[in-house]
């Protein structure tokens, strides 16, 4: 092939030459470079354009916010109109049955039949004691009606009403007993009072009287106004239970009751779900006991998750005695660990199966939760044993360490039996009221077993690192020994707080615990520091405040005879120790943050 025209091949494209392009400068760069720069300004643009979209998209954001707690805002006010149309709807209703009862008897007198004794012989096969009781029951009944028509009952100061209690046995239902129902309906329809005081409300019992539907609802008819505040049904063998209970809860729901009690009244798993959830939906009861009510475990079960499934509701105390709960699915534990639990005086599970395992899965709860107020947990009449009990002692009382027995439950007192030593009850938080005398108790019996096998010395070392502690923690050490031995010794001598006999707690002074851990630990650096001045020494006779000053002195100069040398020393030590207590224990506070636990410090600022 000639010359050219391989040159020539090669000037059309060959590939043995690379030719320019027509955007290539000189160098073949150049041209590349203006060429990419127009390209900056663009990507700038659409940057910005993203944070303009970013920031719009917060203000919407925020604006939508607003919007949802607005409409929070509206559905609770719409919530509050809905209830006081129905508390107007309830009074509306109540007015309107009590002006009708006004027009039919305009000089009321008691109009409900007594039944002669050879009725309660005929319709109840000759039985002579249920014709006592039933004469026995309509002569009270017709008595206390009476009085309550006519405002003869000082409902301010006594406002109990019961009915049944003094039967011995149970009254059955007789369809004679109907119209004395009505008689009692109609006079709480016109019960006189305050209607919104609550010392005005009637507190209804009614014990040992079988109960119907009629009777349920005529009674759920007379409570429309808010007038009664207390309603007990104990030992009533519903007819038709389910229909008894579900007008019960419609009673409930429909009025302004503080406190609801039912004891001794079989009822099915869905009736205790109906129950628990009219009891979780109320707003202002705060005293609830069902007492062997829950026929097996299903209802048990279902009665408590109803209960636990409201939120922020807060309580008086809450009583479910044999009922069957056990600690199915966790229950108990869920409901102790969602802090939904708010009980200010107690919740009993007596009588309800829990074994050791429940009481395992119970403390983990109490010592997960820290958000429990102060109240009391029974579980007596449980077939829980020793070790289960051990459990729960040691989350109020775990004494394994001082930090460990800080960090303990000092606000749940469990109560087991009334035979359990003072040392057992202390330890399950029984003593006193108040969760911070408590843990000085706890802490003070510590130092007073570890005083008496002479382990003081061996208690700070392990909670502190022994050797690794700077001779400036023994102050703060020190005064929380002082601090927590004479209050926790204080409140065990009290019977002024302490109902049981827990004064034979207290045996050893809290001085001669204090003598104790002066004499055995951090003598050497003690001494040392006593031999230089150091300033901490002076700090550690201000740490124990006026009480204590002169004692703690003296504790010191007999700690520190048998390993000083120089006598010297001992004038030095009383002269210059009392009179420059001058230093700020926040000063030292600063220093100590890696070493000093929290408690520690906490005592020493006070």
């Amino acid at each position: 092939m000639p010359r050219e025209s391989r040159e020539s091949r090669m000037d059309n494209g060959g590939c043995r030459r690379n030719p320019k392009r027509r955007c290539d400068g000189p160098d073949g760069f150049a041209a590349a470079d203006a060429y990419s720069t127009p390209a900056d300004p663009d990507l700038r643009t659409i940057i910005q354009q993203l944070q303009k979209q970013e920031e719009r998209m917060c203000a919407m954001q925020r604006e939508i916010d607003g919007l949802v707690l607005q409409n929070e805002v509206l559905n609770e006010e719409i919530r509050m109109l809905k209830l006081d149309g129905e508390g107007s709807s309830r009074c509306r209703a109540s007015l309107e049955t009590s002006v009708q009862i006004l027009k039919n008897c305009s000089a009321w007198q008691y109009s409900a039949p007594f039944k002669c004794y050879d009725y309660w012989m005929d319709n109840h096969h000759q039985d002579h004691e249920y014709c006592m009781r039933a004469n026995k029951f309509m002569t009270e009944i017709s008595s206390k009606i009476t009085q309550l028509r006519r405002d003869e009952l000082d409902l301010q100061n006594h406002p109990e009403f019961s009915l049944g209690a003094s039967l011995t046995e149970q009254l059955h239902h007789d369809p004679a007993f109907i119209s004395h129902w009505r008689e009692l309906g109609n006079a709480i329809h016109l019960m006189g009072g305050k209607t919104g005081g609550r010392k005005d409300k009637l507190e209804l019992s009614i014990s040992n009287i079988q109960l119907e539907t009629k009777i349920c609802r005529i009674l759920e008819d007379a409570v429309k106004m808010d007038k009664l505040h207390y309603l007990s049904l104990s030992s009533n063998v519903f007819i038709e239970s389910h229909e008894c209970i579900r007008s019960i809860a419609r009673t409930i729901s429909g009025s302004n009751l503080y406190s609801f009690a039912l004891e001794d009244n079989a009822i099915d798993a869905h009736s205790a779900q109906l129950l628990g959830q009219t009891i979780a939906d109320h707003e202002n009861l705060r005293q609830v006991a069902i007492i062997n009510c829950c026929r097996n475990e299903e209802a048990g079960f279902e009665l408590l998750r109803a209960l636990s499934a409201a939120r922020g509701r807060a309580y008086d105390y809450i009583d479910l005695e044999k009922n069957h709960i056990g600690n199915r699915e966790s229950c108990v534990t869920k409901w102790l660990e969602s802090g939904s639990l708010q009980i200010d005086e107690f919740l009993s599970l007596r009588g309800n199966g829990l074994d050791d395992n429940d009481a395992e899965e119970i403390a983990v709860a109490l010592r997960r939760t820290r958000n429990l107020n102060r109240f009391e947990l029974i579980l007596g009449m449980n077939p829980i044993s020793r070790i289960g009990w051990d459990v729960l002692s040691r989350v109020c009382c775990d004494h394994s360490s001082i930090s460990s027995l800080v960090q303990s439950n000092h606000t749940t007192r469990i109560y087991n039996n009334e035979a359990d030593s003072p040392l057992t009850k202390m330890r399950l938080n029984q003593v006193g009221l108040d969760p911070k005398p408590r843990l000085s108790s706890k802490l003070y019996k510590l130092f007073d077993s570890r005083h008496a096998s002479g382990g003081i010395a061996e208690l700070l070392n392990s909670e502190f690192g022994g050797e690794d502690v700077g001779v400036r923690l023994v102050p703060y050490v020190l005064r929380f020994v002082d601090f927590h031995c004479h209050e926790g010794f204080d409140y065990l001598d009290c019977n002024e707080y302490n109902a049981d006999d827990f004064a034979s707690l207290s045996r050893v002074l809290p001085l001669s615990v204090l003598f104790e851990c002066v004499r055995a630990w951090k003598i050497p650096e003690l001494s040392r520091s006593a031999w230089n001045w150091n300033p901490t020494l002076s700090f550690f006779l201000d740490t124990f405040g006026g009480r204590a000053a002169r004692m703690a002195s003296k504790l010191c100069w007999l700690a520190l005879k048998p390993v000083q040398n120089r006598p010297g020393n001992y004038d030095k030590l009383n002269k210059e120790g009392l009179s420059s207590a001058g230093q700020n224990p926040c000063q030292i506070l600063v220093h100590m943050d890696s070493v000093c636990p929290s408690w520690a410090l906490k005592a020493a600022s006070k």
